[in-house]
């Protein structure tokens, strides 16, 4: 009977264990779960954002695109009225000099019928 009585200590010790382990086994379990689960929380979060800031590289990119688009068409524009401007002020010089020529022959006209009468 004494050894009897020793299995039953040593089985009851050894059933114990084997519960131990499979208990903390699954606490573990559990724990690593939940960290895996927050772990995928904040992945899934870091990719939402991801695509949030893609999506607005996206339409910052087309906006920059229309942005030059419509400068260029400005420094078009602004070639344009340089151009007119520049023709403009050729335009005035040139009537200002027919002006100054067609006073000067006037003055002469008047002058020389002046001295004729």
């Amino acid at each position: 009977m004494p050894q009897q009585a020793l299995w039953l200590p040593i089985a009851a010790l050894l059933i114990g264990g084997v519960l131990g382990w499979a208990i903390a086994l699954a606490v573990h379990g559990r724990r690593t779960e939940r960290k895996l689960l927050a772990g995928a929380e904040r992945v899934s979060g870091a990719e939402a954002i991801a695509r949030s800031e893609r999506d607005r590289r996206i339409q910052f990119e087309a906006e920059l695109l229309a942005t030059e688009e419509r400068l260029a068409g400005l420094d078009r524009d602004l070639a344009v009225a340089q151009e007119r401007v520049e023709s403009s002020a050729r335009l005035f010089t040139e009537q200002r000099q027919f002006i100054e020529s067609s006073r000067k022959e006037l003055r002469d006209s008047f002058e020389s019928l002046a001295a004729a009468a």
